[in-house]
């Protein structure tokens, strides 16, 4: 079930507002929260100039989330749909910055996904040695 933001509810009315809201939530919920989520979508689709430091901390949240939902995910249609999805996020890091910062970001972004695929990979050929 997704959330959305409801300004009256949160007292959300600029983009100061929201990192504050966030900021509390990050401290008081787990961090797969869907308020959480809905804060991360509001704050991507803000045309104000965040700071970096809270486009790495949303974009970091968005690929450790999306790993951990990804692992527990059975429906296969959809697990392919999550790859897709952070593929387009891994390129998009690699075209937005140079390459040594790039990389090493990814390396930070990724590793849960790193974890998460390396374990599925374990598990597919432990099952495939049993048949």
């Amino acid at each position: 079930m997704h959330h959305f933001i409801n300004p009256k509810e949160t007292r959300v009315t600029n983009v100061d507002d929201m990192l504050r809201w966030r900021d509390q939530l990050m401290h008081s919920v787990p961090i797969t929260d869907e308020r959480l989520s809905a804060c991360d979508l509001w704050l991507a689709a803000q045309t104000k100039r965040l700071p970096f430091r809270i486009c790495a901390e949303v974009l970091w949240r968005t690929c450790y989330v999306s790993a951990l939902k990804y692992e527990h995910e059975t429906d296969p249609e959809t697990q392919h749909d999550m790859l897709l999805s952070i593929r387009e996020c891994y390129r998009m890091l690699m075209r937005t910055f140079p390459m040594p910062y790039a990389e090493q970001m990814a390396q930070v972004l990724f590793d849960e996904w790193c974890d998460v695929l390396l374990t599925k990979e374990e598990r597919m050929g432990r099952e495939e040695r049993l048949n």
